[in-house]
């Protein structure tokens, strides 16, 4: 799906809006959202479990939610991630890593395995996840989510302390973070593969062809790098502070939107520069943000640690 500012001849840039949530008084950290095929409902996992939102209002700016399907215990801190479409989540409770059907009415919860809590990456079809503890020396791991199974360990030379974890858009390919350092790994084989390392930063995202990797390369930069040749470069954000803790794709195949706790910034992956910078209103610090595009293109819901709630608008009229 194209991104519909770049079928227009006067582009407009983009409108961040915040949103004001209605009859949901918990007002939780959201950890990853997820829109319905349709894109017509939002899924957001948190750690009661995860809530469903109208898209529609969201958009308008004032949204009550449509529902909460509840856990049937608090999730780990940032102990719960869900597949691209919002229909498989994989949680960590305790030390139980377990995954759960996600139904009209409920949760329907299963326990994998034990030895958390952990960290959380789903492949965006939900068939497999990658977990690492959350601290302690141990390695990521990789799940078969359909067979309930534990299928590869990511033997690398920094057990522990993995605190990003991430899939390409096709599978093929993962990252994992830690102590600065960054590895891209091979999943296309039954033993994974570390193929490249990048130092200098923890938090690292796949552009939409599962070969450019952005990461944060500085206090005012982000670094577009080649996880095959290992070449890139440096794009300015344009001032201090504006650290980018990842980014998404805003399916186009083009731009990503650079995730800060400040700003939200547009990125031109082809013309390598800085599209656009959106604040928060009143100058708002919302910690670790996460977001997710809408199937159509039209808009990006994000998230931050008080459980704030922003729309970005792509297509303003």
């Amino acid at each position: 799906m194209a991104w519909p500012l770049l079928r227009t001849r006067a582009w407009r840039p983009p409108i961040l809006r915040a949103v004001e949530r209605v009859g949901d008084a918990a007002n939780p950290q959201p950890w990853q959202y997820a829109f319905s095929a349709d894109g017509e409902t939002i899924f957001e996992a948190r750690r009661d479990g995860v809530a469903l939102w109208s898209a529609s209002e969201v958009a308008a700016g004032r949204a009550r939610r449509v529902a909460l399907l509840p856990a049937s215990s608090d999730y780990a801190s940032w102990g719960a991630k869900l597949d691209a479409r919002g229909q498989r989540l994989v949680y960590s409770r305790g030390e139980e890593l377990g995954v759960a059907q996600i139904l009209s009415a409920s949760l329907v919860e299963k326990r994998l395995g034990g030895e958390g809590p952990f960290y959380i990456a789903v492949e965006a079809d939900g068939r497999r996840a990658l977990v690492a503890p959350q601290g302690g020396a141990s390695y990521p791991r990789l799940w078969d989510l359909e067979r309930g199974v534990e299928i590869a360990r990511l033997d690398t030379d920094a057990a522990g302390a993995f605190v990003s974890l991430a899939f390409s858009p096709d599978g093929r390919r993962a990252l994992t973070g830690s102590h600065e350092r960054i590895v891209v790994w091979d999943l296309s084989t039954p033993t994974p593969r570390a193929l490249i390392a990048f130092t200098g930063s923890t938090y690292g995202s796949f552009a939409p062809d599962g070969r450019l990797l952005a990461f944060a390369s500085g206090r005012r930069t982000v670094a577009i790098s080649d996880v095959e040749t290992g070449f890139g470069h440096d794009l300015d954000l344009g001032h201090e502070g504006a650290f980018i803790w990842k980014a998404i794709d805003l399916g186009d195949g083009r731009h990503m939107l650079g995730l800060g706790s400040q700003e939200l910034v547009v990125l031109d992956l082809v013309r390598e520069r800085v599209v656009s910078h959106h604040p928060y209103p009143a100058g708002e610090d919302i910690g670790f943000p996460v977001a997710t595009a809408s199937p159509d293109g039209r808009g990006v819901v994000v998230g931050g640690r008080k459980g704030e709630l922003f729309w970005l608008d792509l297509a303003p009229e």
